[in-house]
C-alpha cells in the first residue's frame, strides 16, 4: 500500500483498480473523521451523551456515499485513458518525436537530429545580431 501511495504522491500512471482503492481509501478517512465529529461535537454544547441515533445514521450515509463514490470512480477509471498529464516527460517526448517523424515521412520534410538539436540549446546568443 506504501508504495501505491508513493506512485500516487509521484503522479506516476495508476491502474483503475488502484485509482478506485485510493478513492475508497480517502472516503473511509473522510467517514471516519465526520463520524467522529458527530459524536465529539455534542460534547462542546454541554451533553454529556452524543446522540448514538445521530452517529449511527451520519457513519451508514457517509459509509453509502463512499461506496457509491468508489463505484463511480471504478466504473469512470475504466472508460477514461490515462491522461496527458499522467504521463512521464520522456514518454511524452517519445509519442512527440514518433508523430513529428511520421509527418516529417509523409510530407518528404527531413527533421533535425537530436545532436543538432542540443547543440542549438547551449550556443550562447550574440547579442549583437539578436534582434530586440
Amino acid at each position: 500500500m506504501l508504495d501505491l501511495l508513493h506512485k500516487s504522491a509521484q503522479g506516476e500512471w495508476l491502474s483503475a483498480a488502484e485509482r478506485t482503492f485510493l478513492k475508497f481509501l480517502k472516503g473511509t478517512i473522510y467517514t471516519a473523521i465526520l463520524t467522529a465529529l458527530s459524536a465529539i461535537v455534542p460534547l462542546f454544547d454541554g451533553v454529556h451523551e452524543p446522540n448514538w441515533h445521530i452517529v449511527i445514521f451520519t457513519l451508514v450515509v457517509s459509509l453509502l456515499m463512499t461506496l457509491a463514490l468508489t463505484l463511480d470512480k471504478y466504473v469512470t477509471s475504466h472508460v477514461s485513458a490515462p491522461t496527458i498529464a499522467s504521463l512521464s516527460s520522456n514518454v511524452l517526448a517519445n509519442i512527440v518525436r514518433e508523430e513529428a517523424t511520421k509527418i516529417a515521412k509523409q510530407n518528404d520534410v527531413a527533421l533535425p537530429s537530436d545532436e543538432i538539436l542540443s547543440d542549438q540549446q547551449t550556443k550562447p546568443v550574440d547579442k549583437t545580431t539578436a534582434s530586440i
